[in-house]
């Protein structure tokens, strides 16, 4: 199997984030590597990976012009991380022209290759492969709802016109991965098959999180992602305000729109700590300290029938009760396991988070713990990547 990945080689990852102006994807990092752990669970052992390096353009957002060419090794797969100059349009059309020279001498011997995410570069090189090579997607998140942020005209009418051509080209995928059930009519699979893998959860995970109320003087509520006004970060806040217990404290990971405004409040209510963006073992480690981890995205808009928020499985995982809203894209098999926001107001976040933290401190490890098994057990690494490799053996 070739495996076409948008990763960063996890050794590499507080270095690649002092060079990020943006960020980095942690969330689809550790939903590849997990896939990847998955195929090795379940006994695949040969599986070549073609990895372009998922950082902004220079110099607003990344601050190296050339990305290098390096080897590395993931699960005992070998990783080709393709370099490149990274300016906006140079960077994907060597991507391409590269993925599509490496794909013609894999496909010799190999003709499956899976694929991360609607990457415009992979989806190109792939588009003129022989037909008895098969392309299998993994799509989480839907191209019309790349930009929910704050965006330029300009910007706008590119994606436009990314999204028709990522559309086209998504006529050579014989199968799909999705995260919602939803997301075959949207992309129009029609009779290709499909299967839906929400999430997937770390089952080598150690218990490090698992430390409810770590600092008995302190109640702390947690949030962790990306912070743009559409995902519900605004009305969190204002739900904290109407929260006046003084030994109670909003801790704020991530970056986004709104992150200016959240710097404000934090200077005003020194119960609330922003951290900005930091490296994915650090938001573990404040996560640990956590009472209550919410998610303040709501069920409103389109885009949530075809979400499934990768902080849900993280959150669930970390065995520490879980505040968020029921999205449509959100199995019921959760509803036990998660505390569901009733109501669009802040005064309703604001209810729930005081409902939650006014049980006895024992009921809440007990709600956290079997989350936590729930998902370890249902949805670990073989069992969810076991579905997709069904998938791919359908005759």
């Amino acid at each position: 199997m070739i495996f076409l990945g948008t990763m960063f080689d996890p050794k590499d990852e507080n270095k690649i984030l002092k060079k990020s102006k943006i960020g980095i994807p942690n969330a689809s990092n550790l939903f590849q590597v997990r896939v990847l752990h998955g195929l090795k669970e379940n006994g695949v052992n040969n599986v070549k990976t073609l990895n372009v390096l998922p950082v902004g353009v220079w110099p607003r957002q990344y601050s190296h012009l050339f990305l290098t060419q390096k080897r590395w090794s993931i699960f005992g797969y070998d990783c080709l991380e393709i370099g490149s100059l990274n300016v906006p349009f140079f960077k994907q059309l060597i991507r391409e022209c590269y993925v599509k020279k490496q794909l013609e001498l894999l496909t010799e011997s190999d003709k499956e290759i899976l694929i991360y995410s609607t990457y415009l570069p992979f989806l190109r090189a792939i588009f003129k492969l022989k037909p008895d090579v098969k392309i299998t997607l993994i799509v989480t998140d839907l191209p019309d709802f790349y930009d929910l942020g704050k965006v330029s005209a300009l910007k706008r009418k590119l994606r436009e016109i990314n999204n028709k051509e990522i559309y086209r080209t998504l006529k050579r995928i014989d199968r799909f991965v999705l995260l919602t059930e939803q997301m075959a009519a949207a992309l129009q699979v029609g009779n290709r098959p499909f299967t839906v893998v929400e999430g997937i959860a770390d089952n080598n995970s150690e218990n490090s999180e698992r430390r409810l109320d770590s600092n008995p003087d302190k109640k702390i509520v947690f949030y962790s992602g990306t912070l743009h006004y559409q995902f519900g970060i605004k009305k969190l806040l204002d739900a904290f305000e109407l929260l006046s217990e003084p030994d109670l404290e909003l801790w704020i990971c991530g970056d986004g729109d709104a992150a200016e405004e959240i710097r404000r409040m934090s200077a005003l209510d020194q119960r609330i700590k922003f951290y900005g963006y930091v490296s994915s073992e650090e938001v573990s480690q404040l996560r640990a300290c956590a009472s209550v981890l919410v998610n303040p995205r709501n069920n409103s808009g389109e885009y949530t029938k075809y979400s499934f928020p990768s902080k849900t499985m993280e959150y669930l995982m970390s065995g520490i009760p879980t505040i968020m809203y029921k999205l449509d894209g959100i199995p019921d098999a959760y509803d036990e396991h998660v505390f569901y926001i009733e109501g669009n107001e802040a005064q309703d976040i604001a209810y729930k988070i005081l409902e939650v933290m006014q049980l006895e401190k024992t009921e809440r490890i007990k709600f956290g713990e079997d989350a936590r098994e729930f998902v370890l057990r249902e949805k670990n690494e073989k069992a969810q990547v076991k579905k997709i490799i069904e998938l791919i053996q359908q005759k």
